[in-house]
């Protein structure tokens, strides 16, 4: 009898400890909306970061917010190049159903409704600083009509290939029109221009609406061109690399004599940058109610002098496979933290989610309702309220050198490669057991890996602009 009791009452205990913690980390429907500042890192590895397992590389305050907030471990971008994932981070949609595949001279339409323009029309103060990438000037997805009130920085991909560029753009939401301006910061370094704007704008915001800041930093992406104050981390006294280095001669991007150094340091300024945000909303005391997010648009690159060896001895995508352009882990799983309202302390958090979440995300978090059919699902019960995430399949595209899909749906992982002429491949990964992609299961698991490639083809739909449609789609 004395045993039963003592069982009963250690069950009850379990319960009423889990209640409190539930309680303690939910996310309050009934409190005041929050402030959302989203931080978007340009082609940062999965193992970039200290907190991600780096060894190399300084990022003393990104370990810091994981420390102080929650660690997602398994989320991923949009895609494996940075338009399509902009367009699934922006609309809620997989990358079987964006507008833009890929990377090109198209842009939002109209019709590709975004979280921002939701946000907006619901009260909120909505800014974007840095790249843009999904609409230039004169097109249907300038910042302003995608719903960012105010806007600087660059509006096409190529205008962030250049660390130290002499034009930006701006719109305000009195002077919608974007506008060219000069764009060079401290050093004549660019993201320090796009950070003190952020940084002006965050300060003129008051109490009365919440808002949404959405930083997008083109780095650490090639041009490999730190500036001189981040580069001394990682030279001699006498300026030289403290790594070996092969230097490059320069293309469409510049030369560079130190690579790796260069790419470090580029890491290392991006985390300068969250420090200064963070620091500031403590200070300001808006930490209270406000959630910071920070991720990466895809994985890392090999671009601008850099090489996949210099990518495994940096350990920049951690024990993952692959990097930016496969949709292998390392080009698609992002380092993802949350940070401040009501985010559990020095956290790690499982739940497997994509960019395209984050659109109803924000919505719940903003408290709005919406009758809009996304491929996303809110991650506020998974983050905040301690629930278990339903499985799910997750679906990338890429249209280069041919066409690539994949799918990940719980512990499975399925890849089809095809090239320009036809020839294809698959692969087959119980990631649970093979986070590195190693063992291909295509033959052995023969009834997983039918199941695994139909769920592929059902979740593509035909593309809208020809450059992403498939061969045998093509004039129909």
């Amino acid at each position: 009898m004395i045993l039963l009791k003592k069982k009963f009452l250690l069950k009850c205990f379990k319960t009423l400890f889990l209640l409190l913690g539930f309680l303690i980390f939910s996310f309050d429907s009934t409190a005041q909306r929050p402030n959302i500042v989203l931080i978007l890192a340009d082609d940062l590895g999965y193992g970039d970061l200290g907190v991600f397992g780096n060894q190399i590389i300084k990022t003393p305050h990104l370990d810091k917010m994981a420390s102080e907030g929650m660690k997602l471990n398994q989320f991923y971008a949009g895609s494996t190049v940075c338009t399509p994932s902009r367009n699934a981070l922006m609309t809620g949609q997989h990358g079987g159903h964006i507008y833009l595949r890929g990377n090109s001279e198209n842009a939002l339409r109209t019709q590709d409704s975004t979280f921002a323009e939701k946000l907006r029309a619901n009260g909120y103060q909505t800014a974007l600083f840095g790249k843009w990438g999904i609409g230039d000037i004169n097109t249907e997805g300038e910042p302003y009509k995608k719903g960012w009130d105010t806007f600087y920085g660059l509006l096409h991909n190529v205008e962030a290939h250049f660390q130290f560029p002499n034009i930006a753009w701006k719109s305000t939401p009195n002077s919608p029109q974007l506008q060219r301006v000069l764009a060079q910061g401290k050093e004549g370094f660019g993201c320090n221009f796009i950070m003190d704007r952020a940084m002006e704008w965050l300060e003129n915001q008051g109490n009365k609406d919440p808002f949404f800041a959405f930083i997008s930093l083109p780095i650490p992406h090639a041009e490999l061109m730190p500036p001189n104050s981040a580069l001394s981390t990682y030279t001699k006294p006498n300026g030289e690399s403290i790594f070996e280095e092969k230097p490059y001669k320069g293309s469409h991007y510049g030369s560079q004599s130190m690579p790796k150094a260069a790419y470090a340091a580029l890491v290392s300024q991006l985390d300068t940058y969250v420090g200064r945000v963070l620091t500031f909303l403590k200070e300001k005391g808006l930490d209270k109610n406000t959630l910071v997010i920070f991720t990466s648009d895809n994985g890392t690159h090999i671009e601008g002098g850099r090489t996949a060896a210099d990518v495994a001895w940096m350990q920049s995508s951690g024990k993952l496979k692959g990097n930016k352009r496969d949709l292998f882990e390392g080009g698609i799983r992002v380092p993802t933290i949350l940070w401040g309202n009501g985010v559990s302390r020095n956290s790690v958090n499982p739940t497997i989610g994509a960019f395209y979440d984050l659109y109803p995300t924000f919505l719940e978090l903003a408290k709005i309702k919406s009758t809009s059919k996304k491929d996303g699902i809110s991650q506020v019960p998974f983050w905040f309220n301690q629930q278990m995430a339903p499985e799910r399949p997750m679906y990338w595209e890429f249209h280069e050198s041919g066409f690539s899909q994949a799918v990940r749906w719980g512990k499975w992982k399925y890849i089809m490669q095809k090239d320009n002429l036809g020839k294809e491949v698959e692969y087959l990964f119980n990631l649970e057991a093979d986070l590195g992609e190693t063992q291909n299961l295509s033959t052995k698991e023969a009834s997983k890996l039918v199941q695994m490639r139909n769920q592929a083809k059902s979740m593509h739909q035909k593309s809208l602009i020809d450059d992403f449609k498939l061969k045998e789609e093509k004039g129909k």
